[in-house]
């Protein structure tokens, strides 16, 4: 129940028990007024009779003097009732008016307080779509975003792998050429020319070359591990190439053991060189033995590469 039910409910209480207040007050003036009335008739009897006695007089100006001031009483407490009355009607009507005029602004306001409420509520609702659009929004541009990445990526891959070919197939490619003996006896130093040949479509650019030797007892399937002395050699054109002269004055001694297999001779070696494209060392490893029977360099097993 609101403030304003329960204002209602205690102004009709009060105007219910008004109304029993008057009616007892009016119950007992009527009450006042028949026992004056019965004294009065009393005395009017007494009046008609014949001379009464001055004791019986006296008693008789006693009850007169009783009814005058009861009838005096009477008309006050009457008027003093009425006042009473319109007072108290005037508070219930005010009490009453003060009650409607705080039932109407409590109304103005909980009707007010619903319309916030209902505004909040749209306002909320909307805000809550704006954002839940702008959610999807954001995810469609995150997906897009992704998926362009991706495109990028993958173009970026794919460039990158068509830049690399290019560069493979543009870059140098430095390999051992037609390599020959130019002296092998028993009187004269051992002599072989080393020709290194770019295969490329592009120079070989600062290259370096280190060769070494070794005359085993046995037979070797590669080069034994060395450490190189690496001096500086030209560059090399597209197709063109440069020759690495080797001389060794301690074949001769060792002739007669060569050419009859009871000693193996080897040169192994690297050359070394960039392309014009990075600055990746590329490395071109050689090893050759001589072969007696037909008295040629030959590779060996192992050793040889290039990248």
């Amino acid at each position: 129940m609101d403030i304003s039910s329960k204002f209602i409910l205690i102004a009709k209480r009060i105007l219910r028990e008004l109304k029993g207040l008057s009616k007892s007050v009016s119950a007992g003036f009527l009450g006042t007024q028949k026992q004056i009335e019965t004294i009065a008739k009393e005395h009017q009897t007494a009046n008609e009779r014949p001379d009464p006695t001055p004791e019986m007089r006296s008693i008789l100006d006693t009850l007169q003097g009783i009814e005058a001031e009861q009838s005096t009483g009477h008309h006050s407490q009457d008027r003093y009732q009425n006042r009473n009355l319109i007072v108290s009607v005037a508070g219930v009507l005010v009490l009453l008016g003060y009650t409607i005029v705080n039932y109407k602004i409590l109304r103005a306001m909980r009707d007010a307080n619903k319309t916030a409420s209902d505004s909040f509520a749209k306002t909320l609702c909307q805000m809550q779509s704006q954002t839940r659009a702008q959610q999807t929004a954001a995810d469609a541009s995150k997906t897009a975003a992704g998926a362009a990445l991706t495109q990028a990526t993958t173009a970026q891959n794919s460039l990158k792998a068509t830049i690399d070919n290019f560069h493979l197939d543009q870059r140098a490619w430095v390999g051992l050429g037609e390599y020959r003996i130019e002296t092998i006896s028993d009187r004269e130093p051992f002599k072989l020319a080393l020709p290194w040949v770019n295969s490329g479509k592009t120079p070989a650019i600062e290259t370096e070359q280190a060769v070494a030797y070794i005359f085993s007892d046995t037979y070797l399937t590669g080069p034994p591990s060395h450490a190189y002395n690496f001096d500086h050699g030209s560059a090399i054109p597209p197709q063109g190439k440069y020759v690495t002269r080797i001389t060794n004055r301690g074949v001769p001694e060792h002739f007669e053991a060569i050419t009859g297999k009871k000693l193996w001779m080897y040169f192994f070696g690297k050359f070394r060189y960039h392309d014009i494209y990075g600055s990746k060392l590329h490395t071109t490893s050689f090893c050759l033995f001589y072969d007696s029977d037909s008295k040629e360099m030959v590779f060996c097993e192992k050793g040889n590469s290039m990248d």
